[in-house]
């Protein structure tokens, strides 16, 4: 298998709410935990300080509960979400999409250079 990534994210976060910003800040400066963000910030962690990659021809699957933030971190890749806090590397889009952005199954297996 080829050690070339085709996707690679660091330390990604998602909090919905009005007050993500300084959620997250309470969060990396208190440990503050699911419940407390809701109970404090009125805000939902969507993920939580993701980092993975995915090596070309390598198959890979999101798994988890419902609502446990798998359809969140994978609109990161396909940078329907921005990414607020993290890096994101996704594959590349083939010629003719604009911005990046690309519909699902016209991806190339390159890095991403926009």
């Amino acid at each position: 298998m080829n050690d070339e990534s085709v996707i690679k994210i660091s330390n990604v976060w998602k909090i919905f709410g009005a007050n993500a910003k300084a959620a997250l800040q309470a969060i990396r400066e208190r440990g503050l935990g699911k419940a407390e963000v809701l109970a404090e910030y009125n805000a939902v962690v969507g993920v939580a300080d993701v980092s993975l990659s995915v090596d070309r021809g390598e198959i890979f699957c999101v798994m988890g509960l419902s609502g446990s933030g798998k359809s969140t971190l994978v609109r990161h890749f396909n940078r329907l979400l921005a990414v607020p806090g993290g890096r994101n590397s996704p594959m590349s889009c083939r010629a003719g999409c604009s911005n990046g952005l690309a519909s699902p199954g016209h991806w190339l297996r390159t890095p991403m250079s926009c």
